[in-house]
């Protein structure tokens, strides 16, 4: 076969037939509908809507068996053991009075590890058994120093 006949074949077959003809519309498409505007629908239908009620939201008191009143803004679920809630607050008051006095011994201690991270390790180790959350958070500042320091230092090269 020759390339020439090959195209004529390609020729004859394309012919410039719309397969749609038949479907298509004549004339112009009317519209005999109207779409209101979003404020003409929002206009309708703000009479519709409550107003707002004004609930006002008491306290809810509960007594705990130590005879310590506890006031909550929500209820509790029904069936909620109610000695669990106080025993996180109480360690956080804990927390935050020995927060406030941090000996200047502590500090020291602080910014040793902070300075040398190595000798924080040695210090948790000695201090682990006899003070357990200063050596927990002397530990903490010594990973942070070795992080800080690490980093610093890749920054260099």
């Amino acid at each position: 076969m020759c390339p020439n006949l090959i195209y004529e074949d390609i020729q004859q077959s394309n012919t410039f037939i719309n397969p749609y003809e038949d479907f298509c519309y004549e004339g112009e498409i009317k519209c005999d509908y109207c779409i209101p505007t979003p404020d003409l629908i929002a206009s309708l239908s703000s009479f519709c809507v409550p107003p707002p009620t004004n609930e006002t939201t008491g306290k809810y008191s509960y007594t705990l068996k130590s005879g310590q009143k506890l006031e909550l803004d929500h209820p509790l679920p029904p069936g909620f053991p109610i000695d669990l809630i106080p025993s996180d607050e109480e360690e956080h008051a804990n927390n935050g009075s020995e927060d406030s006095c941090i000996s200047i011994k502590h500090l020291l201690l602080y910014g040793t590890a902070c300075i040398c991270p190595i000798s924080g390790i040695i210090m948790y180790a000695v201090l682990h058994k006899r003070n357990p959350k200063l050596a927990n958070r002397i530990r903490k500042l010594t990973l942070t120093s070795f992080i800080a320091i690490g980093s610093f230092l890749l920054l260099l090269l």
